[in-house]
């Protein structure tokens, strides 16, 4: 239900932007690369027993584990963007963004830290390294930002902007997990990852227009994107969040009315 109303308030919100009277109103759109992305402070429930139930005797769920951090592909995103300046203060305007990416999970070496690792890992450590297959990750974004703008110079218009951003992930791929080179354990298969998860977070960026005439502009702009995430199983992971960071560089076109 909360999914639901998140989702309402920003179509609500674009619904404003797209219908704001006696204002500056414009459009735009942008093409980038997303990078330095990755998801932090990862935690969940480590099913060991992998992919059957837990078994409390032997290869128990080690709830609470810790993992490391996860890094995510750089990727080309697409973006659109509407919005308006008021009229009494041509400063200040209010924006809604539809961004799309494939911040993809790599193949990478991962840690998983527990206390009771130590009773069943091969060398009675507390944590193990397990090698990650990569996953496949589409990100929809849907702001509604607050934009500040400097109109002193003849044909460069510099501006910031920010608000709640409403992030949607599908996340899907192979559920093949629990490969272990240092001990030569092979991995098991299990089910197909299948998931999406609906977050509430924000984005912030930075960026500069050049005025082309008749009303048309090109730019460029700097966006940072955070916002938590969850999913209920990655593979021998269950309750699993983390937290979202993303840089985005972007070449944007937009047309003043």
């Amino acid at each position: 239900m909360a999914s639901h109303i998140r989702c309402l308030l920003i179509a609500g919100g674009l619904s404003v932007v797209a219908h704001a009277a006696s204002a500056e109103t414009y459009i735009g759109g942008s093409i980038g690369w997303s990078f330095d992305q990755n998801i932090t402070s990862v935690k969940g429930d480590e099913n060991t027993n992998y992919p059957d139930p837990p078994d409390p005797n032997t290869l128990p769920l080690l709830a609470g584990s810790r993992i490391s951090d996860l890094r995510l592909e750089d990727s080309v995103n697409l973006g659109l963007k509407a919005g308006y300046f008021f009229d009494q203060a041509p400063a200040l305007g209010i924006e809604g963004e539809f961004n799309f990416a494939r911040p993809n999970f790599r193949r990478q070496l991962v840690t998983l830290t527990h206390p009771d690792f130590v009773n069943i890992s091969p060398d009675g450590s507390d944590h193990v390294t397990e090698d990650q297959l990569p996953a496949h990750a589409d990100k929809f974004m849907l702001a509604l930002n607050a934009v500040l703008r400097y109109q002193g110079l003849k044909d460069l218009t510099p501006y910031i902007a920010g608000g709640p951003a409403l992030f949607i992930f599908h996340v899907h791929g192979t559920g093949f997990s629990g490969i272990i080179p240092e001990f030569g354990i092979p991995g098991e298969p299990g089910p197909l990852l299948n998931e999406t998860t609906v977050e509430l977070g924000f984005d912030a960026k930075a960026g500069i227009e050049y005025n082309l005439g008749d009303n048309w502009a090109v730019g460029a702009e700097y966006r940072y994107e955070w916002t938590p995430i969850s999913l209920d199983n990655f593979r021998s992971l269950s309750n699993a969040s983390g937290h979202y960071h993303g840089s985005n560089v972007d070449l944007t076109i937009v047309k003043h009315f």
